[in-house]
């Protein structure tokens, strides 16, 4: 199990990006919401999506199997 969390602002995409702990590229402590442990970034994902709706990404270097790039 990971610890996820989601970033409070959008990337240059509009999306509410979902991170690690321990990725290389995180943002500022203020900006992250707690998703929990999970067993992938798929369900930390639709846990994002709760939270900000359909606008949200997983980080392309801690979650590229959730990363859409778009």
């Amino acid at each position: 199990m990971q610890r996820y969390y989601v970033n409070k602002n959008k990337d240059q995409n509009g999306n509410h990006e979902v991170h690690t702990t321990g990725c290389p590229h995180p943002p500022a402590e203020h900006n992250r919401v707690p998703l929990g442990l999970h067993a992938s970034c798929g369900p930390a994902t639709a846990a994002a999506r709760t939270k900000f709706g359909g606008r949200v990404d997983g980080c392309n270097w801690c979650c590229p199997a959730c990363h859409r790039g778009r």
